[in-house]
């Protein structure tokens, strides 16, 4: 009776995860994971648990991250790519830094407070800007790179 249930508990947990893609992209794609999801994880729990895994396994040499967001990501071999801002023009400025989507959307939540259904396809982290143009924001979340 006890292995039965130890089975059915393993079937439980088995079949209750689901199979994503977790990319991230800088400048350029830095790496691109398979990763298991869950009902009740949060995009944060889901990215301090990869990016662990991935820095273990030489993807990134470091990265720094709150319950926010990313804060900052060291490419192997590369200068860190962090939050910084650029002066375009007397009345413009740009914003850089960490930017999230899942399965192509990106949510006004932070990372900590997106809670993942277990189904999702693509969760992936991306260096984008946002754009102030005569004290307004215009544009939020661009990437810097496309693939």
């Amino acid at each position: 009776m006890n292995r039965f249930l130890l089975i059915l508990s393993l079937i439980f947990v088995v079949s209750s995860a689901h199979a994503a893609r977790f990319e991230v992209l800088g400048l350029g794609p830095i790496f691109s994971v398979e990763i298991s999801t869950r009902s009740g994880d949060t995009v944060a729990s889901v990215t301090k648990r990869t990016f662990t895994h991935a820095q273990a396994a030489g993807l990134i040499d470091a990265f720094s991250f709150s319950d926010v967001g990313v804060d900052s990501i060291t490419p192997p071999r590369q200068a860190p790519l962090e939050h910084y801002t650029e002066i375009v023009g007397p009345r413009e400025f740009r914003a850089y830094g960490w930017c999230y989507s899942v399965d192509g959307v990106s949510p006004d939540l932070l990372a900590d407070e997106y809670a993942l259904s277990g189904s999702e396809r693509i969760i992936r982290w991306y260096f984008g800007y946002a754009t102030r143009m005569d004290q307004t924001w215009e544009l939020q979340c661009a990437p810097v790179f496309t693939p």
